[in-house]
């Protein structure tokens, strides 16, 4: 039975001093552990002595137990194992099972990595087939070199600083290095024009130069080894094509971790690479090269570095805290990097110089020194599904990388830019999210038919999207929100774009601006709370191509070009004049009016709120501005550019309007400013003649002064601080002041929504008040009144606002004198889970005692 069982297993165990019973219970102990509990590292230390063991059947009543278990582990759980012995210190053996290989060793081999004791032996030198058949039989190494019966050098411990430890050459026979110790030699395995080589849990350490170096050595296997401390590369491949590394732990080599030069066709898969003072896995011409699954960390250059290697996959790798690149790629086109996550490395976390054909995909790269992904000169580049997240520059950057895609990645929290492309032509932007960036979120430099389609651009501190002399570009779809800067900006020379229903809103600059850049087609775009700007030095900056069917705040966008003579329509968002004339703009609720290369223009009792200046005028001439009431934009009231000569602004109402201490900019010529309120300069009047004593000053190069600042006396009495009204509700306020005598009549609006939308309640009133029925309007926390003050020649205007208030009308609650009604669908559902409850504690109950009664009754009968 003994020798059965010792057959069946295929085991011989040399143990330290150990009784048979602590042997088999370590045994059992060690396999459990490693079955249940990932990550475990078991180590058994400094026993003393050693015996042969077989294992009995007949030395314990538990055997029958015990050898099936035994049996089954070492059918079902092999894992690789590291170890590393210091040659003067007990052996230490540690257990890794992070990474589970398909071809492991047999359960014998794993035995006698934990209990063998190494031989020491000189160093081994084979050249040629004869040669190592003729060492094989003197050295009593088992096999015959063939692919199934392979020499097999084991359990040796060398070490000799002057020589290579073991040197193998110009064979093709198969044979084995495995579980031995070389350490302290010149290098520590050296194969030189060898095949077949297969070299597996080996430790390799402290030696002068390279630890394992093959040259012209192809169809070799590495696996599981441990290469630490050598001074010069941990593993080196030299011309050795279709080799295979696996599951090898590469550390604190001095050179790099893992080099492969003119070594295509290989695989390198499970290695841990860390802490080597150059590059952790660098490839020179290696191309069709498969990079799984390594883990490649804390290296003194990049983490991977290829070069001159095309058709490679890296996928699956952790690329962390190595000194430069995670990932570099050096003139090595057709590459494929898929899952990699890289994080924390002091340069970029993936670089590609003159890399193109390229495609990464659901990469993750974080916090990274540099930019997240760069490409310089790496054209045709395809990047979909990465996330870019916490980088201290761009999180993707482009230069001189034309024709690329980029779609469906997510880029944020980046300390620049989320997404720029530079000289990167007929680039393509597609279902990207960009969000929370430091800079822009998608910037375009001097990269023209560029195509932006169905992006996310949000939240960040600068533009959302950027174009700087990209002309010739399409966006289409796009979402534009809450950035810091403009929406989306066309900059110096970006025209003959064609923009398509994009939605752009709440940006704090202006939603869609122009800066020298005409020739543009605008179709079907939706601005919220944001405008429409165009700025240039000459009139083709200003005339554009198309712009149809665009709306600001839901209402249309006016963008007249070449007009003379005409009344804008009624209901417009915001209105853009370009070369024209004797055009008239009145009683208009918009975000901000432009007239640009104008003459005549009459702009009269409009209100215009928030935008960035209310009216801006550049080249226009001989207007008037009259009694409009310009609200909270954040720029100036009115900005008078260069070249704007004789107009006349007056009788305009200023309220909000605050950049640089004054609410006006005036730098053209010959412009008159008298008769307008001005609500930052209201005092003194001690003459009571209702003008400010002193000239409100404008800004701006001209100097100029409103020499008649005018004293409002239009106030809401009521409501006018923050109340909850209901019912019937009196509006009361002050008379208007009003020149020459002149009648006035009152109108009054109501805003439900801060501003932004006015309904009218009621005109042509004489006294100051009016009782309002607050239950026809809906309940609400945003309501504004506004009161509009007119002489009956309408040569002046006052408007004044009230605080903001709510509306509660609460409708009345229906009883029962005798019972309240209750939803029946939700009492019946209160008593089906109380039903369900019982039944529930009922078979627990039912369970437990079938299993009391079971129990006794097998006691019973034992």
């Amino acid at each position: 039975m003994e020798e059965s069982i010792t057959t069946l297993l295929g085991l011989e165990f040399e143990f330290y001093s150990l009784t048979k019973g602590e042997i088999m219970n370590k045994l059992l102990m060690f396999h459990i552990v490693k079955r249940f509990i990932n990550e475990a590292r078991v180590r058994f230390l400094g026993f003393i002595g050693t015996f042969h063991c077989v294992l009995d059947l007949r030395s314990t009543k538990f055997s029958m137990i015990i050898i099936p278990l035994l049996v089954v582990t070492v059918a079902f759980h092999r894992v690789p194992i590291e170890y590393n012995q210091p040659q003067s210190e007990p052996q230490e053996v540690i257990v890794n099972t992070s990474k589970l290989e398909t071809e492991v060793p047999l359960f014998s081999e794993i035995s006698q990595r934990f209990y063998t004791q190494y031989e020491a032996h000189d160093p081994i030198y084979i050249d040629g087939n004869s040669d190592f058949s003729l060492t094989a039989e003197v050295e009593s190494w088992p096999g015959d070199g063939s692919e199934t019966n392979p020499y097999t050098i084991a359990e040796l411990h060398i070490s000799d600083p002057t020589d290579n430890l073991i040197e193998i050459k110009n064979t093709d026979v198969h044979f084995r290095i495995s579980s031995c110790q070389l350490i302290g030699g010149y290098i520590g395995i050296w194969l030189f024009n060898v095949t077949n080589g297969n070299l597996t849990y080996n430790t390799i350490a402290d030696n002068r130069w390279h630890g394992i170096y093959l040259k012209l050595s192809e169809n070799s296997t590495l696996s599981n080894n441990i290469v630490n401390n050598n001074s010069g590369g941990g593993i080196s491949l030299e011309y050795s094509r279709y080799s295979s590394l696996t599951t090898n732990t590469v550390n604190n080599n001095r050179e790099d971790g893992i080099s492969l030069e003119y070594s295509g066709y290989s695989t390198l898969t499970n290695n841990t690479v860390t802490n080597n003072s150059l590059w952790g896995t660098y490839l020179y011409y290696s191309s069709n090269s498969l990079l799984a699954d390594n883990n490649v960390t804390n290296n003194g250059e990049a983490g991977f570095y290829i070069y001159y290697s095309a058709d490679c996959t890296l996928t699956n790798n952790i690329v962390t805290n190595n000194s430069l690149s995670g990932i570099y790629l050096w003139s090595s086109r057709d590459n494929n990097l898929v899952n990699n996550t890289i994080t924390n490395n002091s340069g970029d976390g993936i670089s590609l110089t003159s890399s193109g054909n390229t495609t990464l995909t659901n990469n993750i790269v974080t916090n990274s020194s540099e930019n997240g992904i760069s490409l310089s000169t790496s054209e045709n580049t395809i990047l979909t599904t990465n996330t870019i997240i916490n980088n201290s520059r761009d999180g993707i950057t482009l230069e001189d990388s034309g024709n690329s895609i980029l779609t469906n990645n997510t880029v944020t929290n980046n300390s620049r830019n989320g997404i720029c492309l530079w000289t990167a032509g007929n680039g393509t932007l597609t279902n990207n999210t960009v969000t929370n960036n430091s800079v822009d979120g998608i910037s375009l430099w001097t990269s023209v038919n560029g195509t932006l389609t169905t992006n996310t651009v949000t939240n960040n501190s600068g533009n959302g999207i950027s174009l700087w002399t990209s002309g010739n570009s399409t966006l289409t779809s796009n979402t534009v929100t809450n950035n810091s800067g403009e929406g989306i900006s066309l900059w110096l020379w970006s025209g003959n774009s064609t923009l398509t229903s994009n939605v752009v809103t709440n940006n704090r600059g202006n939603g869609i601006s122009l800066w020298f850049s005409g020739n543009n087609a605008f179709l079907d775009n939706i601005l919220v709370n944001n405008g429409f700007y165009v700025s240039g030095v000459q009139l083709k900056h200003y005339l554009q191509a198309v712009v149809t069917n665009n709306s600001v705040n839901n209402k249309p966008l006016v963008y007249w070009q070449n007009i003379t003579g005409g009344t804008v329509p009624s209901g417009v968002g915001q209105v853009v004049l370009v070369n024209s004339s004797f055009v008239e703009v009145t009683g208009q609720i918009i975000m901000g009016l432009q007239g640009v290369y104008c003459s005549n223009l009459f702009i009269h009792n409009n209100t215009i709120i928030n935008g960035i200046n209310g009216i801006h005028l550049f080249w226009t001439n001989n207007s008037i501005v009259s009694g409009n009431n310009i609200i909270n934009t954040s720029h100036y009231g009115i900005y008078i550019d260069q070249e704007t000569i004789d107009n006349r602004v007056e009788f305009n109402n200023f309220y909000g309007n605050h950049v640089d201490g004054s609410q006006a900019y005036d730098s053209g010529l010959s412009n008159l400013f008298q008769y307008n309120y001005w609500d930052d300069w209201v005092t003194p009047d001690n003459n009571t003649d209702g003008y400010v004593d002193i000239p409100y000053s404008i800004a701006g190069e001209a100097n100029n002064q409103d020499l008649f600042p005018r004293i409002m006396d239009l106030v809401i009495l009521f409501p006018n601080e923050q109340l909850v009204l209901s019912g019937f509700v009196t509006i009361e306020w002050t008379t208007g002041h009003h020149l020459f005598g002149e009648p006035v009549t009152y109108s009054v609006y109501y805003s439900p929504d801060g501003g932004t939308t006015w309904y009218h309640l009621e005109s042509d009133l004489i006294r100051p008040s009016y009782v309002w029925d607050t239950t026809l309007v809906a309940n609400g926390a945003n309501y504004l009144l506004k009161v509009v003050a007119t002489t009956t020649g309408g040569t002046w205007q006052a408007v004044t606002f009230s605080s903001q208030f709510s509306i509660n009308n609460i409708s009345p609650t229906l009883t029962s004198s005798s019972s309240t009604i209750t939803p029946t669908n939700h009492s019946q559902t209160s008593r089906d889970s109380d039903i369900l409850a019982i039944l529930q504690i009922f078979g627990l109950l039912s369970i437990l005692a079938f299993s009391g009664i079971l129990f006794v009754t097998i006691r019973r009968r034992g």
